[in-house]
């Protein structure tokens, strides 16, 4: 595992995309994370779950996609910052509650991480998250490498408050790349569940 839950502003560290992408997700101060589990998009929700609990959010692996949708949107309707990870075909899965969060808005940040996969390597069809997003009329993130998805992954997400997307495909999800760390977490309230 990587230096995603290392909290040292303006160390050099190496990341994978999807590394880089959880880093963004520490940086933007989630408070709730969930997933389900499925190539080219696993290592998200992995990197996220192995500092969870000493960077006090929760994070969980789902049974499926449409519920780790339903379960995220639940806290972000509460206000907090909340990211849900899958892989492009899970977002049919996942549809109904997609369509129906891009009208309704959150109170707190809701990032969807899919993950598209050109080609396809590791999946059953090929599909492009942005033609998704556009029919649900969402706001996309399509970062071109793992430094940009994590700069847009931090950056956005703690300024607009509702329902993003975000679709890395598979040469940003796996590209290596070294780049400056922000951190900054130190003093995140602990968030307390029932």
């Amino acid at each position: 595992m990587s230096g995603v839950g290392i909290d040292a502003p303006g160390s050099t560290q190496l990341f994978i995309g999807n590394e880089a992408i959880a880093r963004g997700a520490l940086e933007a101060g989630i408070g709730v994370a969930s997933a389900y589990p499925g190539t080219p998009s696993t290592e998200i929700m992995a990197s996220l779950i192995s500092v969870a609990k000493e960077m006090n959010f929760y994070a969980e692996w789902s049974v499926n996609e449409k519920v780790a949708l339903e379960g995220a949107i639940a806290f972000a309707w509460s206000g907090l910052r909340v990211a849900v990870v899958m892989k492009q075909v899970g977002l049919n899965v996942a549809a109904d509650p997609l369509m129906s969060s891009a009208y309704t808005g959150t109170v707190g940040g809701f990032l969807i991480i899919s993950c598209d996969d050109p080609g396809p390597h590791s999946s059953q069809t090929e599909q492009d998250t942005r033609e998704f997003a556009r029919f649900a009329k969402l706001p996309v993130l399509d970062p071109s490498s793992p430094e940009e998805a994590r700069d847009m992954v931090a950056e956005l997400e703690p300024h607009v408050e509702g329902v993003q997307i975000s679709a890395p495909f598979g040469k940003v999800d796996f590209a290596l790349e070294v780049f400056e760390a922000l951190g900054g977490w130190t003093d995140r309230e602990k968030l307390v569940l029932p």
